[in-house]
């Protein structure tokens, strides 16, 4: 896969082309773009973990527009050509929405438990089940704990 992206800077904005196999994450990506950052600059590239690390898509006039999380694919991000991003620490509750982070659109429960409430999801994937580790968490007995991957994106 190749994505051709704007990377924002303290230096200022730089084309980049990302060239990845189907498998990276956005963490993955985000710490390799850090590292090469790191080498440009002559200094030594440090190992950093593909969960530390996330990128944000930017508005032309530079605002925030998402986080992504670091787990999701790449492909599944939502992320296009002529996009502009910058790489940002990724923060230690990678489920929960933040300011920077409108949800893209919710889960409505329509019968069991939880029937009645509505969770946000984010761009990308989203998991769904019984695991505290789920992007959504439902209460009901019947739903494994993995029950179901939603992606999220910009077409049907």
């Amino acid at each position: 896969m190749k994505i051709k992206l704007t990377l924002v800077t303290d230096e200022g904005p730089r084309d980049i082309a990302v060239t990845t196999d189907a498998t990276a994450t956005i963490g993955d990506v985000a710490a390799t773009m850090q590292r090469s950052l790191a080498f440009q600059a002559g200094r030594k590239p440090m190992e950093i973990p593909s969960n530390a690390l996330t990128l944000q898509t930017l508005a032309s006039s530079g605002q925030v527009e998402r986080t992504l999380l670091p787990k999701s694919l790449l492909t599944d991000a939502g992320l296009l050509s002529g996009g502009t991003v910058r790489v940002t620490q990724a923060t230690s509750s990678a489920s929960a929405l933040d300011a920077h982070t409108a949800a893209a659109a919710h889960l409505h429960v329509l019968s069991g438990p939880d029937k009645g409430r509505a969770y946000p999801l984010r761009s990308g994937p989203n998991t769904i089940g019984r695991s505290p580790g789920a992007d959504v968490t439902l209460n009901d007995p019947f739903v494994s704990l993995i029950h179901a991957r939603v992606v999220v994106s910009d077409h049907v």
